[in-house]
């Protein structure tokens, strides 16, 4: 599957449309003191006021910068590596269920290979990627993929693509993705991913950053700050599938009759002339 250069210009239009509405009203990204503490390198979270968003939106960027720092900082020392690792995944990242043979798997993969791939464990593995290059690598987890998967309803410019990342602490997030699963998604057309789903990812955010002239990691982090507003700006969610089956059979015949309609625009500025 390769990204090409409609879909990253449409997602980008989108999500910067709705950052710039919805910003002031997201969430940001709170610290507290037990997370700033257990930071293993020197960053001040100080610097930064709670209360501004633009601010805490700062020291997000600069503190995935400081940990592409650490990273290189640590190589050579596999203990200090890996003890950052671990804080990557289960303190910054708040994912603390995994087994052990999982975690040292993910460590070794993000030491030794130049880029991941694969479904299971995308949360986990691709914040130690973007903790060791936050300029190549981004955050593929359950908000992101919430986000890309609802902004691509209104696609007609080519294959959408269903983001299957569907683990998630956020209530919200979670009770969405138990009635918008996989099979509702390839039912109005999108198309699963096989097993290159974390590198179209970072492909398509760098092609969105390209065109909306931010960094990558920026991209990403509007994507997660809006995953739940992009929910609630949908014109119709049912409390189950079986109630909602007329919804999904309407977005199908729309993007159709739109997809159609788009075609038939095309060849007729083609001088083709179609009624």
């Amino acid at each position: 599957m390769t990204v090409g250069t409609r879909l990253p210009v449409s997602l980008a239009k989108k999500i910067a449309k709705l950052h710039k509405r919805l910003h002031t009203t997201n969430r940001g990204w709170a610290i507290n003191n037990g997370f700033a503490n257990s930071t293993p390198f020197e960053f001040d979270y100080a610097a930064y006021d709670k209360a501004s968003y633009g601010d805490m939106w700062r020291m997000n960027v600069e503190l995935h910068d400081a940990m592409n720092e650490h990273w290189n900082h640590t190589e050579g020392d596999d203990a200090a590596q890996d003890a950052f690792g671990l804080w990557v995944i289960q303190s910054w990242g708040g994912i603390r269920k995994h087994k052990e043979e999982t975690l040292k798997r993910y460590l070794y993969e993000a030491k030794n290979f130049n880029t991941i791939d694969g479904k299971d464990g995308v949360a986990s593995y691709s914040k130690l990627m973007a903790a060791k290059n936050c300029e190549k690598f981004f955050i593929l987890d359950a908000r992101v993929a919430v986000a890309l998967n609802v902004l691509q309803l209104e696609y007609f410019g080519g294959h959408r693509y269903f983001f299957d990342v569907l683990g998630t602490q956020n209530k919200q997030i979670s009770a969405f993705n138990k009635i918008y699963k996989r099979k509702q998604y390839e039912a109005i057309g999108y198309v699963p991913f096989e097993g290159n789903m974390y590198s179209f990812f970072n492909e398509l955010v760098l092609k969105m950053a390209d065109y909306l002239g931010v960094r990558g990691i920026e991209v990403e982090m509007m994507l997660f700050d809006n995953a739940t507003n992009i929910i609630n700006d949908m014109d119709a969610i049912a409390e189950s599938y079986v109630e909602n089956e007329k919804y999904w059979a309407w977005r199908l015949a729309d993007w159709k009759k739109r997809r159609n309609k788009r075609h038939t625009e095309r060849l007729n500025s083609e001088g083709h002339n179609l009624v």
